[in-house]
C-alpha cells in the first residue's frame, strides 16, 4: 500500500516540477496567446450565461472551464468548452428567459471565434518557443478581418431579412445553407485531389 502511495506522491511531485519548468522556460508570445484564449473564453461565457450565473459559487466553475482551452489547446477540451458554452447560451435563452440581443450574440460569436483561432495558434506554439512578433500580428490581422467580414455580413443579412414576412424565413434558411454546403464540398474535393 505504501508503494502505491509513494508512486502517487512521486507522480504528483513530478507534475508540479514539470509545471514549474514550463513556467520558468515560458516565453512571452506563447504565454500571451494562451492568456488571450483564456480572456476570450471568459468573455464568451459572460455573454452566454445568465447574469446571475456570473455571481457567487458558479464563478469558480466558469473560471475553471475558461482555463481548459488555454492550458490544453491541442486537446478535446477546446471542443468541450465550446459545447458547454453553447449549451449554456441555449439554456439561458430558453429556460431563464435571458434577453437575446444583437450585441450579445455578436460578442459571443466573436469571443468563441477568438477561442477557436487562438487555440489553434497556441497548439503549434510550444511554451518556450521564440516567436517573431510578425507571426502574432498576422494572426491578429487575419482574425480581425474574419471578425469584421462575419459581423458585417451577419448584420447586413439580419437587416435584409428583418423586412421579410415570416413565411420567407424557411426559404432564407435553406438558401443560406447552400453556400455552406458548397464550401464543404469544395474543401472535400480539393482535399481528395491532393497527392
Amino acid at each position: 500500500m505504501s508503494g502505491t502511495g509513494g508512486l502517487f506522491v512521486r507522480g504528483f511531485q513530478d507534475r508540479i516540477a514539470r509545471t514549474r519548468r514550463i513556467f520558468a522556460r515560458a516565453t512571452a508570445w506563447p504565454f500571451g496567446v494562451r492568456l488571450v484564449v483564456f480572456a476570450a473564453a471568459m468573455i464568451a461565457q459572460g455573454f452566454a450565461y445568465p447574469p446571475q450565473a456570473m455571481l457567487g459559487p458558479p464563478v469558480l466553475l466558469i473560471a475553471g472551464l475558461g482555463v481548459l482551452p488555454a492550458l490544453w489547446p491541442r486537446s478535446t477540451w477546446v471542443t468541450v468548452f465550446w459545447l458547454i458554452t453553447v449549451t449554456g447560451w441555449i439554456a439561458a435563452t430558453m429556460l431563464y428567459d435571458s434577453q437575446v440581443t444583437l450585441p450579445r450574440l455578436i460578442g459571443l460569436s466573436v469571443a468563441l471565434y477568438v477561442v477557436h483561432s487562438g487555440s489553434a495558434l497556441a497548439a503549434v506554439l510550444p511554451y518556450d518557443a521564440v516567436v517573431d512578433r510578425v507571426v502574432i500580428l498576422r494572426w491578429l490581422m487575419r482574425a480581425t478581418l474574419v471578425i469584421i467580414v462575419s459581423v458585417g455580413l451577419s448584420v447586413g443579412g439580419l437587416y435584409v431579412v428583418s423586412s421579410w414576412p415570416a413565411k420567407y424565413y424557411l426559404a432564407a434558411t435553406i438558401l443560406g445553407l447552400l453556400p455552406v454546403i458548397g464550401v464543404v464540398w469544395l474543401i472535400a474535393f480539393v482535399a481528395r485531389r491532393r497527392p
